[in-house]
């Protein structure tokens, strides 16, 4: 009898560390919220608030799948790169579906891997890293393809105050023209002082210096004037 007992105390538990984990998971995959839901913001009003959760886009409320890179204009447009299926989805100022663009492909104007993106409303110009075609490519912000140009590796791009283009490689941090063309770089790939080995994103602020983040790197943040 006693044994028959410490056996269903035993599955009980069983089952109830299953129902734990199962419950764990369901959260970790569903984001902790239901899709399609928006809460209200609360708690303390310093600081970063969520406001608000895009799973979906287009009318057909397609899944807004492996999110890649992210780029904000100067009217506060929102631009998302999705990398498996080679398209840039535009999204308002209040997380509102504009329109999407890119084909998949190899031609020009085509994508594979869209990775990064950056856009500069001075020169009405998106600019997205392709890491499997192995480009830069620029389209205007309503997403017409203008120009593309070879680059080894990109990673990410940034774009200056005077709209000069930073894109990021395994080596060195390339500098273009708006129209593409090549104006220098700067560092090479190693783990020393200056050196970069994965840099995974750029910004450029106001003065025109350059941050990096690498990610190999660890906690390393580096800047040089451009």
């Amino acid at each position: 009898m006693t044994g028959n007992r410490r056996l269903l105390f035993l599955l009980l538990f069983i089952i109830l560390i299953v129902l734990v984990g199962l419950g764990g998971l369901y959260l970790y995959l569903s984001g902790g919220e239901q899709p399609g839901t928006q809460d209200e913001t609360s708690g303390s009003d310093v600081g970063l608030l969520h406001v608000r959760t895009l799973y979906t886009y287009g009318d057909e409320d397609r899944a807004l799948a492996h999110p890649v890179g992210s780029a904000v204009d100067g009217d506060g447009n929102i631009y998302v790169t999705l990398r498996d299926v080679a398209r840039i989805v535009k999204f308002s100022s209040d997380g509102d579906y504009i329109s999407d663009f890119g084909e998949h492909g190899t031609a020009p104007g085509e994508m594979l891997s869209p990775l990064g993106i950056a856009a500069d409303s001075l020169s009405n110009h998106l600019y997205v890293t392709d890491r499997a075609r192995l480009r830069l490519i620029c389209y205007d912000l309503e997403g017409e393809f203008l120009w593309e140009t070879p680059v080894l590796s990109p990673l990410a791009p940034a774009v200056g105050p005077d709209g000069t283009v930073y894109v990021g490689t395994f080596g060195p941090i390339v500098q273009m023209s708006p129209q593409g063309e090549f104006e220098g770089e700067v560092g090479t790939r190693g783990l020393s002082e200056g050196q970069f080995d994965f840099p995974r994103s750029l910004a450029v602020d106001d003065d025109g210096f350059v941050y990096v983040a690498d990610t190999i790197i660890t906690d390393t943040c580096k800047c040089c004037d451009s």
